[in-house]
């Protein structure tokens, strides 16, 4: 039998930030705005949360910071990868899969958590934003890992 050599079980795709995790069929929320007063963009796997900004139909959503509880996670599109101020942005929401940064190689499956200010996923400390919870786990600092999305504040 002949085989074009594409195999759909092929484990050797590498993965890209902001890329969906696991399963082809995330839910994506794609009605959302970068914030109005944005002075820096936001790119594929950002954690972002939501702007105090407001517009008639649409969620607006800026780039998280630690203390922030996150809403989800700017996805990758192949097409563009800056998003500024105003522009139509589409983000894996609560229980999403999508591969984000480790900013330590010693966190572990089923750890909850956050980010650093470099954006990196790191465990959860008190009082700062929760991201979601470890699926993969890292062999070095910067490599992805697979998180589920559940945002919430650590105790």
């Amino acid at each position: 039998m002949a085989t074009n050599g594409l195999s759909l079980t092929q484990r050797g795709i590498k993965p890209i930030k902001g890329q969906a995790a696991f399963l082809p069929n995330q839910p994506i929320i794609h009605n959302c705005v970068v914030d109005t007063t944005a002075t820096t963009g936001l790119v594929p796997g950002d954690v972002v949360t939501f702007a105090a900004t407001t517009l008639t139909d649409l969620t607006v959503v800026k780039k998280a910071e630690t203390t922030d509880t996150p809403c989800g996670v700017v996805v990758y599109n192949a097409i563009k990868s800056n998003f500024v101020a105003n522009d139509r942005v589409s983000i894996f929401p609560v229980n999403a899969f999508v591969y984000l940064p480790a900013g330590s190689a010693t966190l572990t499956n089923g750890a909850q958590v956050g980010i650093n200010a470099d954006g990196q996923v790191v465990a959860a400390t008190s009082g700062n934003g929760v991201v979601g919870i470890l699926w993969t786990q890292p062999a070095a600092v910067g490599d992805l890992v697979a998180v589920q999305i559940v945002p919430s504040v650590a105790a």
